[in-house]
């Protein structure tokens, strides 16, 4: 299986380095990244993202830390379409992944 890092999450990574120390956000990152690969092995372990139902693309998070890593499975990709910060608001979530 290989684990894709779309556009969108490359954007959310670069938003949480401008927001921290270096240091801190390259140990963010790392962590998200690291987290996010372990897709390869068992993509269906996450949970099911309810704001994002209606899309019908079975998209599924897993979290570390703070950020809940968004994704979806097509064929034998894993395309992570998102890291949100948990503390933001959910409905967000949708509103980023409208077509």
């Amino acid at each position: 299986m290989e684990v894709v890092i779309t556009g969108p999450a490359e954007k959310s990574l670069k938003e949480i380095y401008c927001r921290f120390e270096e240091h801190i956000a390259i140990k963010i990152i790392n962590k998200i990244l690291d987290r996010a690969y372990t897709l390869k092995t068992f993509s269906n372990r996450g949970r099911i993202v309810d704001e994002l139902i209606l899309l019908n693309q079975n998209h599924r998070y897993l979290i570390e830390g703070n950020y809940k890593i968004i994704y979806k499975q097509k064929d034998n990709i894993v395309f992570v379409t998102d890291v949100f910060e948990m503390s933001k608001d959910p409905a967000k979530i949708k509103s980023k992944h409208q077509p």
